[in-house]
């Protein structure tokens, strides 16, 4: 008898947690590169003026309250993950997790010691942001939070380690780095963004209107710099992802293959504001003063489609993936499975009927080099 239709994901607070999880990384580690590589050199750098590192100061607060409000996001993010994966794999509703079901699943399973080394990164990540803190150097170099950027990237291999492409066969080395240069690019771009849209508001209403104007116009573009690298590797490699989990066309119009054409679809609009801002909008800003608030709605929406198209990531990394689904189903309508391997010129070909729990036939033929059937063979392992 056909068992129960499979479910899109394992629990609905699954997709949920992974995208929060990945809202708040990349937030934290977008952040600081925002920081080290966008903001502070314009703020701060030679030649800057006082009404500017002030500016600069007062950024360099509130940023860090976003920043530790993501990390904060990322950490309950994390615990209740793991919380549905222990509840899962032991079978019980996830209250009753804590204690020896907790423990059994981070000391007995891959991923549970990946959490482990995720929580690990992600420690050593949050001293050094508080260590940074307490030095109080604002016009200084942040080198601790230059370390934590490192830190970051050791976290997000975590993530790929424990994603689709860890699990694709053949391809597990390719797929992980492929998977990690795309978080990597979506970290510098996303997590960027969302920091150029909290500080925004405050360059536009902190500064005098000529150097408002001078600096957006430097951050806009050295940001777009990053960006568009980072567009280039998330194209190229999302490309190589979509090739290795969905295979065939059928496997588009599985629920994956659907999710995975919603996030293109979120992101043609993301990349044309992107486009706006670094042709439209920049050229504007040092001679129009109304550009400085075309810069920020477009950077706001930027920002409100970025986290939609992580969530529909969290519904992707949550799903079956589309060339496992497009097979099993395939399956289901064939009634067989076919294998084919040649071993030591020897052709063999096995068939497994009907390929489903219970009972099953396996029909084995061999045959040489010429098609020819092999009569004398004593035993099949």
């Amino acid at each position: 008898a056909a068992g129960p239709e499979r479910p899109l994901v394992r629990t609905p607070t699954e997709p949920v947690f992974r995208w929060l999880i990945l809202l708040g990384i990349l937030t934290v580690i977008g952040g600081l590169v925002f920081e080290l590589a966008v903001w502070r050199p314009v703020l701060f750098g030679r030649g800057a003026s006082e009404a500017l590192g002030r500016a600069g100061d007062l950024l360099a607060a509130r940023l860090s309250r976003v920043t530790w409000l993501a990390m904060a996001l990322f950490l309950m993010a994390s615990v209740g993950q793991l919380l549905v994966q222990t509840s899962g794999q032991q079978g019980i509703a996830w209250y009753n997790s804590l204690g020896r079901p907790v423990v059994t699943v981070l000391a007995q399973t891959g991923w549970g010691h990946l959490w482990l080394w995720r929580m690990g990164s992600f420690i050593v990540v949050a001293v050094l942001l508080a260590a940074e803190g307490l030095r109080r150097r604002s016009d200084g170099t942040p080198s601790l939070k230059a370390a934590a950027l490192v830190a970051g990237g050791g976290l997000l291999l975590t993530l790929s380690l424990a994603s689709h492409g860890a699990a694709t066969s053949g391809l597990r080395l390719e797929a992980v780095f492929s998977d990690y240069l795309h978080l990597l690019g979506a970290g510098l771009w996303g997590g960027g963004l969302m920091h150029v849209a909290f500080g925004l508001p405050l360059l536009m209403t902190g500064l005098p209107p000529k150097e408002r104007a001078v600096a957006l116009a430097a951050i806009v573009a050295r940001f777009s710099t990053i960006a568009t690298m980072c567009v280039g590797v998330l194209i190229i490699t999302g490309l190589y992802s979509a090739w290795a989990q969905v295979t065939v066309v059928r496997a588009v119009t599985t629920p994956y293959g659907r999710t995975l054409l919603v996030k293109a679809a979120l992101i043609m609009p993301l990349l044309l504001l992107g486009g706006l801002n670094l042709l439209w909008v920049k050229p504007r800003l040092v001679r129009e003063e109304g550009a400085a608030h075309w810069l920020r709605r477009f950077v706001t929406s930027e920002a409100a489609l970025m986290s939609l198209v992580l969530l529909s990531v969290g519904m992707l990394t949550s799903m079956e993936p589309a060339r496992q689904t497009a097979s099993r189903l395939a399956t289901e309508e064939a009634g067989r499975l076919s294998f084919n391997d040649t071993v030591e010129g020897t052709r063999i070909k096995m068939i497994v009927e009907p390929a489903r729990l219970g009972p099953n036939l396996f029909t084995i033929a061999l045959t040489d080099r010429s098609g020819r059937p092999i009569k004398n063979a004593s035993d099949v392992t």
